[in-house]
Parts: structure tokens; C-alpha cells; sequence
């Protein structure tokens, strides 16, 4: 039951599909507001033109509201439900907050000197400890904050930068350093390597990801370049954040697969983990597992997806 059909979905493709599979499984439909017989043409008709009268509605809103969004920005004002760090909102415009934009400046003076976010974000710490004040900054803020156009008196929308009507904090000419920096630190850190189980592992200790990162180091006069899968704890926070920090990449890649092949020719092991799987009462709602005849190799559902394709 629902108030009006477009509660459901206004989108046909989306409710067609809905439909069918309510009448598969002897599910009634119910608008309470609208009084349509689906048992007749003339109802399914008239169903279908209230169901795209729903989507061209949808449609019709979604571009007034591009439309606001992109005129807003052209008059320098500046989109989105959470006000920019630094500012306050005073009759629908930014103004700088004292306390706030010299704590932005502070970051952006200390991130030139330094040319590391990691220096940055001890320096807010240690400044926040002495003064029991300020924002729990991570390194990811400190890095929206240092590529934010809105420091600079800018707006940014849809990719483009429109010139704002607020007070800038920071000159474009230290907003351009700091850019410049961001884009030096970019290329030297630049992974040449594929990591077979990146956004999939976390740390045993602390429950966050793992990300890729490397190391450069020299042995005479050869670089070595090493491979680890890192905390993100450690990146978000600092070095001591965690104490598992990093794992080498080649090692742990080669632990799971040498245990992955293991695993695919133990049928016994596998039909137990099935059975485990599909009857396992806290793991929630599964779709079912099933064994499939012929693939023990690894990888085998992604082999015969490859194969169809």
C-alpha cells in the first residue's frame, strides 16, 4: 500500500519490474489516493500516464533545481546544506569567522613551510592539546581544505569556478603555492604497481582500510621501491595512530593466493563453507551459495563470466 503510485517510484522501467514481481508472488497494489482497476486496459492505461506524468515531474524538478544551483553560482553565492569551515552564513552569505579563518590561514602558512600535510596536521594537534581548543582536524580535511577555491573568494560548481561575493581568506597567490606543492607531491608519489586486494583489506587492529602506498629507498646508488598495504589510521591521523601501521604488499598478496589455491581444490572445506554460509541465522539475509560443477579452479565464478562475455 502506498499514498500515490510515484511514492513507490516514478521511474516506469523501475515499476514494470515491481509489478511483475508482485504478481509472480500474489502481491497486491494499492494506491490509496488514486483509483485505478489494473485488471482492465483502460486502468493499466491510465496507471502508465499517471506513472510518466510522475517522471516527467521528477525531471521537470531536478532541472529547475540545476538551473537555481548554476544561477546561484553565477551570482557568486555558494551551494550546498553545510557552511564551509571558516565561515559563518549571514543572510545567505559567507562571512569569515575570526577565530576559524585564522586557523585556515594558519594551516595554509604551515603547509608551504613544510610542504607535508602530515607536519600540518601535528602542528593542529599540538596547537588543539595546548589550547584544548579548535577542530579535530584529519589529513583528508587539511587536503580539501588546501584545494578549496572558496578560500580565495571562489565558487565552485559542476567543475567550473565562478568569482564569489564573499571575503576571500587566503590570497591567490599562497592559494597558487599550495596548489603547486600538491601538484609536485603528486607526481613523485605516483604508483606504478596494481594491488590485487586494494579497498578489500582491513587492519586487524583498528578495523579501518588498508590503502596502497610505497617507499622509495636507496642501496648504494640503486632506488628500491616497496610495496605495503597501510593503515589508513596512520594517513588520517599520525604515524602512532595504530600499531600494525603497514604490511608488505608482495607478502601478503602471496599469502592469500598460495591459501586461495589451497582452499579452491579442498572440496570438502568448500561444501562446508557453503553449508556454513546458507545456514548461518547472524549473518542475515543471503542469497544462497551453490557449488558449481566443473570450476575448482581460482576465481572461478569471474573465469565464467569472462567466458560468457
Amino acid at each position: 500500500m502506498v499514498y500515490k503510485i510515484d511514492r513507490l517510484t516514478r521511474s516506469p522501467k523501475d515499476f514494470y519490474q515491481l509489478i511483475e514481481f508482485f504478481e509472480q508472488a500474489k502481491i497486491d497494489f494499492i494506491s490509496i489516493t488514486e483509483r485505478f482497476d489494473t485488471s482492465t486496459p483502460a486502468g493499466r492505461l491510465l496507471r502508465n500516464i499517471m506513472l510518466t506524468f510522475s517522471q516527467f515531474e521528477r525531471e521537470l524538478t531536478s532541472e529547475k533545481t540545476k538551473d537555481k544551483m548554476l544561477e546561484r553560482a553565477k551570482k557568486g553565492l555558494a551551494n550546498g546544506g553545510l557552511t564551509t569551515y571558516g565561515y559563518i552564513r549571514q543572510d545567505k552569505k559567507l562571512i569569515p569567522h575570526p577565530k576559524e579563518a585564522e586557523e585556515i590561514k594558519s594551516i595554509f602558512e604551515t603547509y608551504i613551510e613544510s610542504g607535508s600535510t602530515a607536519k600540518t596536521y601535528q602542528m593542529l594537534r599540538n596547537k588543539r592539546v595546548k589550547n584544548k581548543l579548535g577542530k579535530n582536524f584529519s589529513k583528508t580535511n587539511i587536503s580539501h581544505i588546501l584545494q578549496n577555491v572558496i578560500y580565495i573568494g571562489k565558487v565552485l560548481h559542476n567543475g567550473e569556478i565562478y568569482q564569489g561575493i564573499h571575503e576571500p581568506i587566503i590570497s591567490e597567490e599562497i592559494f597558487t603555492l599550495a596548489q603547486n606543492i600538491h601538484k609536485e607531491k603528486q607526481k613523485k608519489f605516483r604508483v606504478y604497481k596494481n594491488f590485487l586486494f586494494c579497498g578489500l583489506i582491513k587492519c586487524e587492529e583498528c578495523g579501518s582500510n588498508m590503502t596502497s602506498c610505497f617507499t622509495n629507498k636507496y642501496i648504494g646508488r640503486k632506488l628500491n621501491r616497496y610495496y605495503y598495504y597501510r593503515c589508513t589510521a596512520t594517513m588520517k591521523q599520525d604515524w602512532q595512530a595504530c600499531s600494525v601501521k603497514q604490511v608488505s604488499a608482495e607478502r601478503l598478496e602471496d599469502f592469500c593466493l598460495e591459501n586461495l589455491e589451497r582452499i579452491s581444490v579442498d572440496k570438502n572445506y568448500i561444501e562446508n563453507l557453503v553449508f556454513r554460509l546458507n545456514n548461518d541465522e547472524q549473518a542475515g539475509y543471503r542469497a544462497g551459495y551453490e557449488l558449481m560443477d566443473g570450476h575448482s579452479k581460482i576465481f572461478p565464478l569471474q573465469s565464467q563470466n569472462h567466458q560468457r562475455n
